[in-house]
């Protein structure tokens, strides 16, 4: 599997409460409309630890290979959906990410002490 994120901002004067509406209520339906679409998620950003975020917006859309995906977004329902946001953002970044996850193991669990039942030492 493999995903396009997509990251983009707004541009100065846009009404986030009206671009939200239209994001998740227009744009979001016919984005999940894609042919070979996996696996859909859209992200609001919400902070960075750098202090300001670099995105208002990070969407991850899956595909079972780079190829699949490029096929898809050359399909009606990709280009018509690209077509309708385009105009309403701006800085758009797509990537294509593989990932490959790292397992951290689990910590090792406390010895239980072992205390003596009643004996005393000498």
């Amino acid at each position: 599997m493999v995903k396009l994120v997509a990251m983009f901002n707004l541009p100065p004067g846009t009404d986030e409460a009206e671009f939200e509406k239209y994001f998740v209520r227009k744009h979001a339906r016919d984005a999940a409309k894609i042919p070979g679409l996996r696996r859909y998620l859209i992200g609001k950003v919400v902070g960075s630890p750098a202090g300001t975020p670099a995105w208002y917006r990070v969407n991850e859309l899956w595909f079972d290979s780079v190829k699949a995906a490029l096929k898809a977004f050359n399909s009606p329902e990709a280009v018509a959906a690209t077509n309708d946001l385009m105009p309403r953002v701006k800085d758009f970044t797509p990537v294509f990410v593989k990932d490959v996850e790292i397992k951290i193991p689990a910590p090792p669990k406390k010895a239980k002490s072992s205390k003596s039942k009643g004996g005393k030492r000498k």
